[in-house]
């Protein structure tokens, strides 16, 4: 998984630079994410987009094999991507907050946000910092 682009988190930017995506197929995928679907929770999701935008019913070739618009040429750019791209990442963000109370009086209180990598063991603490309490 080292090396792959999380789908669900990466720019329209990181997209567009992987084989095939264009600008208008890396906003169906960011727009896929934030819609009422949510996030992609396999990499299989992603052919419901590629199907819709980019492939099968174009009206051309695309595997120049004879034949315009054939069911292999629907899953084209998924074939050329799916080693590149995950919908898991090993790095998670975790804000908490967390307050001391005596007698029901707040005392002390301290918010903290950290990046852990779950990708080595143990997990490793990537970043660490205490947030102001905004």
């Amino acid at each position: 998984m080292r090396g792959r682009i999380n789908i669900n988190t990466a720019t329209k930017k990181v997209l567009e630079a992987l084989p095939g995506v264009d600008s208008s197929l890396a906003k169906a995928i960011i727009n896929y994410g934030d819609s009422k679907k949510g996030p992609f929770n396999e990499m299989g999701e992603i052919l419901e987009i590629l199907l819709m935008e980019k492939l099968g019913f174009n009206g051309k070739d695309d595997d120049e094999d004879g034949y315009i618009d054939e069911e292999d040429e629907t899953e084209a750019i998924f074939r050329s991507i799916s080693n590149l791209i995950t919908t898991r990442s090993n790095c998670f963000t975790i804000v908490s907050k967390g307050k001391v109370m005596r007698s029901e009086e707040v005392v002390a209180e301290k918010k903290l946000k950290v990046v852990v990598d779950r990708g080595t063991f143990p997990l490793k603490i990537k970043y660490y910092r205490e947030l102001p309490e905004n």
